[in-house]
């Protein structure tokens, strides 16, 4: 007998919000159309939807006289309730899992609020008093370490301490054993540099330390890439609209240039 499944939390017309995909879907459907994870509320509706099914055609049984017809309606619904308690096994693990999900991010959570409580702090004592260096060395590590520091409020202007710092590095390898190899890291590193005034994000007294900071790697690219100026520009063009420059697109131009030798 077939029956229109009703969840018996019936929900009408409100929605909900896939916590995996951020889909918007009905609040009574048991799963994410979108990307399958199991939305509780619903599916345990469902369950004890097909529970209460499941009862209802039991009753039923001693209505019907023919024995085989009894026969295959006891089998029907024993490999139906056996696949109800599966089901409620699932929701049930899924329940547990998902509230020990909530229980390690929300110590995740905490413990970064604790950090950057920290953390923060000591950053803002060396923006205060000027000592870029340390500043850039505790920002670096904190990436490193996989801690949010990007919602540090002067991020921004540590961000771009460390593409100087990458394109000083980049310089002191090449200049250390002169292999042509790091040229492409260099061209790259250093043409970035004059993006840095196109930021709003950076006061006028950040744009002020990072211009000194950078003089003499923007010196070093012009005594060792003269490009014209439309050719750098559609490098800072293509920076601006993708993010990046790839060391291919470095290498494939310093070559055509003969600048790779």
């Amino acid at each position: 007998m077939e029956r229109e499944q009703v969840p018996l939390n019936k929900t009408s017309n409100r929605t909900v919000l896939c916590r995996s995909c951020g889909a918007e879907y009905p609040a009574d459907t048991a799963s994410c159309p979108y990307c399958g994870t199991m939305n509780l509320p619903a599916a345990e509706n469902e369950y004890l939807g097909r529970l209460e099914g499941i009862r209802d055609d039991l009753e039923q049984l001693g209505s019907f006289t023919d024995r085989k017809t009894r026969t295959h309606l006891r089998r029907l619904h024993r490999k139906m309730l056996i696949g109800a308690m599966i089901l409620a096994l699932i929701i049930a693990a899924a329940v547990v899992i998902h509230t020990n999900r909530e229980k390690v991010e929300a110590e995740k959570e905490k413990n970064e609020y604790l950090w950057q409580r920290e953390a923060f702090d000591r950053l803002d004592e060396a923006y205060a008093a000027g000592d870029y260096d340390a500043l850039t060395v505790m920002y670096a590590e904190a990436q490193d370490e996989g801690h949010r520091v990007y919602s540090y409020r002067h991020g921004r202007f540590c961000e771009a301490l460390l593409e100087i710092a990458a394109a000083s590095q980049a310089l002191e390898e090449y200049e250390a054993d002169g292999d042509p190899e790091w040229l492409p890291w260099l061209f790259r590193d250093e043409i970035s540099l004059f993006a840095f005034e196109s930021r709003n994000t950076l006061s006028v007294e950040e744009l002020e330390v990072l211009s000194a900071k950078r003089a003499p790697l923007l010196e070093d690219f012009g005594n060792r890439f003269p490009i014209p100026e439309e050719e750098q520009q559609m490098f800072l063009q293509k920076l601006k609209k993708d993010g990046f420059i790839s060391i291919a697109e470095c290498e494939k131009y310093l070559e055509e240039k003969g600048m790779m030798g």
